[in-house]
């Protein structure tokens, strides 16, 4: 009877497991997407870049009222 139970719950965990392996894969790609798009690129860009910083934050907090 707990034997059963065990092998069930660990049937139920490496399922569990495989599952969450397979979301974080499909987030992965789908960050890798959005990296190579021109919008993230020059997001990257600016927040990099030391006056253009403060003005890419001043827009943002203007764009967001």
């Amino acid at each position: 009877e707990e034997r059963s139970w065990l092998l069930e719950e660990r049937s139920r965990i490496l399922a569990e497991r495989e599952g969450v392996r397979a979301e974080v894969e499909h987030l992965r790609r789908e960050m890798q997407a959005l990296q190579s798009t021109a919008t993230w690129r020059l997001r990257e860009r600016l927040l990099r870049v030391g006056p253009l910083r403060r003005a890419y934050r001043w827009v943002r907090g203007v764009g967001s009222r």
